[in-house]
């Protein structure tokens, strides 16, 4: 779990930086110069594009682009910065009370957050993310979650309950207490919520609510995944060649400044290095056998 919360936080963090720096150039960095429009471009391996989309992901090894395709589309309930702090800017929640012995998790939602139809994000969307999970997670199901019955979360069998108390709370009852901050760390933290008047389309039957979601998990352009409330959109993709995202113009946090996030798919590790080397991708990644040439 604490894999996904560092991706979700270096992926925001690199979101930033090239947002600053916009396009062309050498690789961001802190001291950019914030520029208005402009293409950030990431290099990626061919061998990671996302196959698999939320509210629910698949248990395979492209799980890692897929927790960072959904970082940019879905705030997440709790986030933390490099520093162990809540990132209250980039999550949903804006206070979490926990009682004594840690079995009863109260949430506050920050109520400026909306998607971007404009509806209000509400403890409706956490209950139903939440009943997804949990449906997923179960024998039943035929969508198994990458984070079934993980760790401190303890997902399914440890979570009593999740319900809406209002609007914007939320409180989670646990069956035996636990750590408080192992389990908000990796346990609330895993909860990106989906907009439930998007989603839910089998009200009284989840088991077919699982396989609609089966059904669109490989189609990025279904109109579900129109409605977010992060800081981008998806726009277009080519399987193994590139996926494109836009800022979300409702988004009610801070703007990226850049016109385009493109994450540019390439056949060979040379070929990205040479890629990066030269200034044609903002952000990408070193081989190990490159390192020297750092």
């Amino acid at each position: 779990m604490k894999r996904r919360l560092a991706l979700t936080g270096a992926l925001l963090a690199a979101v930033s930086l090239l947002a600053a720096c916009g396009s062309g150039g050498s690789s961001a960095s802190s001291s950019a110069t914030k520029v208005t429009g402009g293409t950030a471009v990431i290099g990626m391996s061919s061998q990671t594009s996302p196959n698999f989309f939320f509210p629910d992901l698949s248990m395979d090894a492209n799980s890692v682009l897929n927790n960072q395709v959904d970082s940019l589309m879905y705030l997440p309930l709790i986030v933390f910065n490099g520093k162990s702090q809540y990132n209250y800017p980039m999550m949903i929640a804006s206070g979490i009370q926990v009682n004594a012995s840690g079995t009863v998790y109260t949430v506050k939602l920050n109520p400026k957050w909306h998607w971007s139809d404009g509806t209000p994000v509400t403890a409706n969307d956490v209950v139903f993310t939440w009943n997804v999970i949990k449906a997923a997670s179960g024998t039943a199901s035929n969508l198994p979650w990458i984070f079934s019955g993980q760790g401190t979360a303890g997902i399914p069998d440890a979570w009593k309950s999740v319900v809406a108390l209002n609007q914007h709370t939320v409180q989670v009852t646990l069956y035996k207490p636990r750590s408080s901050l192992e389990f908000i760390q990796e346990g609330l933290d895993l909860i990106f919520p989906v907009p439930e008047h998007v989603w839910n389309k089998y009200p009284n039957d989840m088991m077919k609510e699982l396989a609609f979601i089966k059904s669109v998990s490989n189609s990025p352009n279904n109109a579900v995944y129109k409605v977010v409330d992060g800081p981008f959109n998806f726009q277009s993709y080519q399987a193994n060649q590139y996926w494109d995202f836009v800022p979300n113009p409702k988004f009610d946090g801070q703007k990226a400044t850049i016109s385009k996030l493109v994450f540019q798919y390439f056949a060979s590790d040379e070929a990205e290095y040479l890629a990066l080397k030269s200034g044609q991708v903002n952000w990408g990644y070193l081989p190990i056998s490159m390192w020297a040439d750092r």
